[in-house]
């Protein structure tokens, strides 16, 4: 009994080293560079190698394509955005908007960093999936841009720079400028998921043992309470 217990007190231990799973809140442009590059560079290989892409879930990404566009009213009350980066980029944020709307949540990184890449949209997603997409971008397109401009204007501090890049909510110019030059090193300091020595794209061993853990976690649970059981019945 007394090897029971001493190895439940172990469980205990081990289940508080567990990984924390981080929130990555991304304010960003389509065409903007430095956004593009970001992306691609820093936050889809790390999401291949430690997050959804790698079947892990060390960090979810919460995308926001709105960047430092405004929005001017004519004398009809008419309500127009203009982005950073001209019509074009406008098109690509609303296209952007509809896709973390309308695809299901696997397949948006690996739509947003194609067509961050390719020229031609419809090389990023089934012909299918594209037809919803683009009949967003008509229907909602507007309010799912103002919706991402609201969020962009209650940041706090205010975005001065894209991307602007949140951690659980939580804005640092340290972080930031971390993020940018080796996200999957940030990841691995904030979820204390990753090999502890090498800072490496790899999963630590304690991530990889927590199915384990939990399933002999249990099992002693259910021991515990069978023995306690049996004590009372005798």
């Amino acid at each position: 009994m007394k090897s029971i217990v001493g190895f439940f007190i172990f469980l205990q231990i081990a289940f508080s080293w567990q990984s924390q799973q981080v929130t990555v809140s991304v304010f960003y442009e389509t065409k903007c560079p430095d956004s593009i590059k970001f992306i691609t560079q820093q936050l889809v290989p790390a999401w291949k190698m430690v997050g959804g892409g790698a079947g892990n879930s060390l960090f979810v990404i919460d995308y926001v394509p709105y960047g430092k566009a405004t929005e001017e009213k004519d004398a009809d009350g008419v309500v127009t955005t203009k982005c950073h980066h001209g019509e074009e980029e406008c098109n690509l944020n609303k296209i952007h908007a509809c896709a973390l709307r309308k695809l299901p949540k696997p397949e948006i990184t690996p739509f947003i960093n194609c067509s961050l890449l390719m020229p031609n949209i419809g090389d990023c997603t089934e012909a299918s999936k594209l037809a919803r997409i683009e009949r967003c971008v008509t229907e909602e397109g507007k309010e799912l841009t103002a919706e991402h401009g609201n969020r962009t204007k209650q940041l706090n501090p205010p975005l001065t720079w894209v991307p602007w890049i949140l951690f659980d909510g939580k804005f640092s110019s340290k972080d930031l400028e971390l993020a940018q030059k080796n996200f999957t090193e940030i990841i691995c300091l904030k979820s204390q998921g990753c090999d502890s020595d090498s800072r490496s794209s790899s999963i630590s061993k304690s991530s990889l043992l927590q199915p384990v853990l939990f399933t002999l976690y249990t099992s002693i649970i259910t021991i515990l309470i069978f023995v306690k059981i049996k004590k009372k019945i005798n």
